[in-house]
């Protein structure tokens, strides 16, 4: 039973080492694992109308009818 104890401790040992240089060895060949670059902030919203006037539209409307 100390036998299998004893496995599993070492089990989990290299697997926190293996974990850990694996992690460092990415971050010293990639750069940082998280991307912390922020992001761009968001044009301010343009508040000027898209489409005409609803008399405007109206107006087309007449004169578009044949």
């Amino acid at each position: 039973m100390a036998i299998l104890v004893f496995l599993a401790l070492a089990g989990v040992v290299i697997l926190v080492v293996g974990t850990l240089a694996g992690w460092a060895i990415a971050v010293s060949i990639g750069g940082p694992v998280v991307d912390v670059t922020p992001e761009p902030k968001p044009e301010p919203m343009d508040r000027t109308p898209r489409f005409a006037s609803l008399a405007d539209q109206m107006a087309d409307v007449e004169r578009n009818r044949d």
